[in-house]
């Protein structure tokens, strides 16, 4: 055999060998895809989805599949009869090219889906014709894990003055192949919310408030830049409601102004730098789990040297957890049911599992706590609060009484905040108000000092208050309070 003989049977045998690899590739790629559709009706149910097909390419194939929601209908007039909802339909458009080499790609196939909505009427798609369909690629890896980008294109929602407008949001994200753990990246370069408000236009629609003194209309403006994160989370035991794991990003900006008529804006809100990072814990039967951020900024006309908060979450029960996910779904196909009302009644299946799940909630003994702390002109000052339930609360009781009085009896919820009396002049300028002189500030204090509101530190004053089992204690003396509702 000569060397162009060899030669030719080498390209063969290998060009023989990516077909094999493309044909079995092509072949993973339905199989997976018919899976992926199995797990969808197993957890939204086999009605949601409404059709499907797949055309099989050698190179690649075409999928389209349709889910559908049908929303509750309105309610109607006494007597008369509900107007069923328009059913809402996502209409997924896949392009799928095999593998060995997909797309440039080293990998068993890559999955390019755009997602659109189907089925809206007139007005829906004049509000959302500024918009562009998200994107999902997905990256089938040989050893079974993927790659996975969500491209949301810039869009724009309006509506007379009411407006939000984003800058493209894009999701970089890899999952392991056993499923377990979720690690990725996200960029947001910018949002823009616009909320109007027409107090004249409410008064109008509101009988009880004629002959009142309208407000004037306003705007309620908020906008973010240059957020950015990642993540790295453990799925485990099915449960996707909480996951274990860490997220931590940075967001550039944030503010919020006030737009009133004839008036200029009015800043609320503009902070600057702010670094966040929040950790989730599983141990054993429980989760808990605590947020950080730090930021610099103003808080109306006030300059933030810094702004810090820690939000911390213990003794959530898994099993809840679980149980909350079960109702979710349940809650969503109630929502497809044919018999919607029914579907809703107070002996609902997924409402009992609801209840349920509150009180194994409620029986771990769950706490949640909050400190904020800042600094003006040098000096610090800080808030804290939370709740915690001491003991489950007794089912009789709340047969009896509603669980508001219930929870009260068996709770603890408790505040503390710890002021520079320099923020006095501050905080009244803010507000509007005039500045107190210091003889002012001093018999003010020396009152509410007097009365039991507060205690005075050289240079800050303090007040704390803690309710437990129906008993309120101010600045740890108990001090009575009206009994509404209150637990014997």
């Amino acid at each position: 055999m000569n060397k162009k003989i060899a030669l030719g049977a080498a390209v063969g045998v290998l060009g023989a060998a990516y077909a094999g690899a493309t044909w079995y590739a092509g072949e993973r790629a339905q199989q997976r895809y018919q899976e992926a559709l199995e797990e969808v009706r197993k957890v939204l149910g086999a009605e949601s989805v409404v059709s499907q097909q797949y055309q099989r390419g050698f190179w690649a194939s075409q999928a389209q599949t349709v889910l559908q929601w049908t929303p509750p209908a309105e309610p109607a007039e006494e007597g008369a009869t509900p107007v069923p909802a328009t059913p809402l339909r996502l209409r997924l458009d896949s392009t799928v090219r095999h593998g060995p080499l997909a797309g440039f790609k080293l990998a068993a196939a890559v999955v390019e889906t755009r997602m659109a909505l189907d089925g809206l009427d007139e007005p829906a798609r004049k509000l959302l014709e500024r918009t562009s369909a998200p994107t999902l690629t997905v990256v089938h890896h040989w050893t079974g894990s993927n790659d996975l980008l969500l491209d949301v294109p810039a869009g724009e929602v309006s509506e007379g003055d009411n407006l939000i407008r984003w800058k493209a949001l894009r999701y970089d994200m890899a999952l392991s192949a056993d499923r377990t753990r979720l690690r990725g990246s996200m960029q947001w370069p910018e949002l823009t919310l616009r909320v109007h408000e027409d107090p004249e236009q409410a008064l109008a629609e509101d009988e009880d408030d004629e002959g009142q003194e309208p407000a004037k209309p306003s705007t309620m403006a908020m906008a973010f830049a240059g957020l950015r994160g990642d993540f790295d989370v453990r799925i485990e035991d099915g449960l996707w409601l909480l996951a274990p794991g860490t997220s931590q990003g940075r967001l550039d900006k944030l503010t919020v102004e006030l737009e009133e008529q004839g008036a200029q804006p009015k800043a609320l809100v503009a902070l600057q730098d702010m670094d966040f990072k929040a950790t989730i814990e599983r141990k054993d039967a429980v989760f808990g789990w605590n947020v950080n951020m730090q930021s610099k900024g103003k808080i109306g006309p006030m300059a933030l040297d810094s702004l810090s908060l820690r939000e911390e979450v213990s003794r959530i029960d898994v099993e809840a957890v679980r149980m909350f996910q079960q109702a979710l779904v349940g809650a969503y196909r109630a929502g497809t049911a044919a018999d919607a009302k029914a579907a809703f009644a107070p002996d609902a299946p997924w409402l009992a599992t609801l209840a349920q799940a509150a009180a194994r909630l409620l029986a771990a003994l769950p706490a949640y706590a909050v400190e904020i702390k800042a600094t003006v002109a040098g000096k610090e000052g800080s808030l804290s609060y939370g709740a915690q339930i001491k003991s489950a609360p007794d089912q009789a009781l709340v047969e009896e009484k509603g669980w508001g009085p219930a929870l009260m009896k068996h709770s603890v919820l408790d505040a503390s905040v710890r002021l520079p009396k320099a923020w006095i002049p501050l905080m009244a300028e803010a507000a509007g108000k005039p500045v107190p002189a210091p003889d002012e500030v001093n018999a003010l204090l020396g009152m509410a000092q007097a009365q039991g509101f507060l205690t005075q530190e050289t240079d800050h004053i303090a007040s704390s208050v803690k309710v437990e089992a129906g008993e309120v204690r101010l600045n740890g003396k108990t001090i009575q309070m009206p009994k509404l509702g209150a637990v014997e």
